[in-house]
């Protein structure tokens, strides 16, 4: 099974917990996230 993160826009090979977890823990999953969210918070702003 293949997981998408929708965030990064990136898809993870294996979907094993191992990888899922690695990849939300790594530093561009998390500066992707703040982004993202920041950007829908700033969209519902306006």
């Amino acid at each position: 099974m293949r997981y998408f993160c929708p965030y990064c826009k990136v898809r993870l090979r294996r979907g094993t917990m191992r990888s899922i977890i690695s990849h939300t823990n790594g530093q561009k999953h998390r500066y992707n996230v703040q982004r993202y969210w920041s950007a829908v918070l700033s969209s519902e702003l306006r």
